[in-house]
């Protein structure tokens, strides 16, 4: 069986591919349009970032898969506050803390790169005949069920992989008031 993870930055997408790599034992490629990895085969799960696919034709090449699932972060204000983070330290999978006056600071571009995700999201979930998950679903909820019953996976080995937390953001009063305006200004 050949899957894909049709994703965006800072979605969980990297996750996703290696547990689905443990428990099925298949081969993993990580974004092949931006690494020039080929694809090729079967028994292989592929994740390609949506905005790598600008000049494919995204129907073709999610065409060469049997399996296709969509992620999201539909808390896009979140997924901007990694992205942001990921962007100013050239680091995507460590562990980070961030600050109140961090936020305030950083508000236009955290703003802008909200839309942006949001827009992107509307992407992958126009795209007909996949199987739709988000990042909220795996990783605060811990409902991988879906995608255990779309590939027919039986026995998780590895569903731990799912339960790391690699960012700490304040939960003051003031943050999660702040958090609420500015996810209201972005809807």
């Amino acid at each position: 069986m050949r899957i894909l993870i049709l994703a965006h930055a800072r979605s969980g997408s990297t996750t996703l591919l290696n547990w689905l790599g443990y428990e099925l034992g298949y081969k993993t490629i990580d974004e092949p349009f931006n690494h020039k990895h080929p694809y090729s085969g079967d028994n292989v799960v592929v994740k390609e970032l949506i905005n790598h696919l600008f000049d494919k034709d995204v129907t073709e090449f999610i065409n060469e898969f049997d399996k296709i699932i969509g992620l999201v972060r539909t808390d896009t204000f979140q997924c901007a506050i990694s992205l942001l983070h990921s962007i100013q330290n050239g680091k995507e999978h460590n562990v980070y803390s961030i600050n109140e006056e961090w936020l305030e600071l950083h508000n236009d571009e955290l703003i802008s790169l909200s839309e942006n995700i949001k827009s992107v999201n509307l992407q992958i979930q126009s795209i007909p005949n996949i199987l739709q998950v988000s990042y909220e679903d795996i990783f605060d909820k811990g409902d991988i069920k879906s995608i255990c019953d779309y590939l027919e996976i039986n026995i998780m080995s590895y569903k731990d992989t799912f339960s790391v937390k690699l960012f700490a953001i304040p939960k003051t009063e003031n943050f999660i008031d702040y958090h609420n305006k500015i996810i209201s200004s972005i809807d």
